[in-house]
């Protein structure tokens, strides 16, 4: 079901948009002013808002400009503002500052529901075209391996798509206390460290399937070329064979291995959110792999390189042997 906050001091009017709402089947909760507003959106998620302008302690502008600045990973939800004063200026005032529709009081209930109806289904049809976007990257994987005449490779490929696409029907949605996080350490070992680490920290992500894909690359790489020396060649032999995973566990069993581990710091900044990833092998000559040749993304040999750099981050960097990585997603301000 569609669940709608609706902001409004007046009981009457709050009650009387309450019934309406749910006359037409959504799903409700509401808040008195805009400092509850912000604390039933924490905790409920609702898909749309409705908010009054002036209300007392946080009046709605208040309320909609810290929605943005403070919680820029949910200020996305569809805005619409109510109010007793149709000047002009104050719908610019609410459209520049980016409120989806502005409508006056004494409410046309009708007008309401449409509204109501336009920003949901723009909301849908925004995520159709994102999830058109991922299916996109699927494609060209997919059309890589049907195309490829050498046998071997396309067993690589569909390998990686498996596992991909088996990650990403792991992912949950986000917790509210993951939004309040503003830095973060984990030491990891193994593949299963590694995934469970990328599905958690996505959430902080605007785009976290995106981010997903991007972290799970750097985190895997990290541990399984840098720490255990599995070289890129030998990867794609092993997954051709079906014995990835089994000689992982091999070597994370070795005496050489087993005390190695991967260091891993997120950080939440005002404007960026920022990954720092070290391993303790040799590093690597990672230049060769820093191109924005397509069908890279197709090869074995650095595909998570390529992958972090067209999925999920804006900037990623390699540090001095190629042995720690600092990826940068900024944050949109409204």
């Amino acid at each position: 079901m569609t669940l709608i906050l609706v902001v409004e001091d007046e009981n009457d009017v709050r009650e009387d948009i309450i019934d309406l709402l749910e006359l037409n089947g959504y799903d409700t909760i509401e808040a008195i002013d805009g400092e509850d507003g912000i604390a039933k959106i924490l905790q409920y998620r609702p898909d749309l808002i409705i908010s009054d302008i002036g209300m007392p302690n946080v009046d709605g502008h208040e309320f909609f400009t810290n929605l943005k600045n403070d919680h820029p990973e949910i200020a996305g939800i569809p805005f619409i503002f109510l109010t007793a004063f149709s000047s002009r200026e104050n719908e610019i005032r609410g459209k520049e500052m980016g409120v989806n529709d502005f409508l006056t009081k004494p409410i046309d209930y009708e007008i309401l529901l449409a509204s109501i109806h336009a920003q949901l289904e723009s909301t849908k049809r925004s995520l159709q075209s994102y999830s058109i976007t991922i299916n996109d990257f699927f494609n060209k994987l997919e059309s890589g391996c049907t195309q490829e005449n050498d046998k071997v490779k396309q067993a690589q490929l569909a390998c990686v798509i498996k596992r991909y696409k088996d990650l990403l029907a792991r992912m949950n949605r986000p917790i509210e206390t993951l939004q309040k996080i503003s830095r973060v350490d984990y030491k990891i070992k193994t593949i299963a460290d590694a995934e469970n680490v990328a599905l958690t920290m996505s959430h902080l992500f605007p785009v976290s399937d995106s981010a997903l894909l991007g972290l799970n690359e750097l985190l895997i790489n990290a541990i399984e070329h840098g720490n255990l020396g599995v070289c890129y060649e030998g990867k794609g032999k092993l997954l051709t064979e079906g014995r990835w995973e089994e000689e992982i566990n091999r070597r994370l069993a070795m005496d050489e291995y087993k005390d190695k581990y991967v260091s891993c710091r997120f950080e939440h900044f005002d404007d960026r959110i920022e990954v720092t990833i070290e391993d303790q092998g040799k590093g690597f000559d990672w230049q060769k792999f820093v191109d924005s040749c397509p069908t890279r993304m197709l090869d074995l040999h650095g595909r998570g390189i390529m992958l972090t750099f067209s999925m999920g981050f804006d900037e990623v960097e390699y540090q001095g042997c190629g042995n720690k990585v600092v990826a940068r997603t900024y944050l949109k301000k409204a």
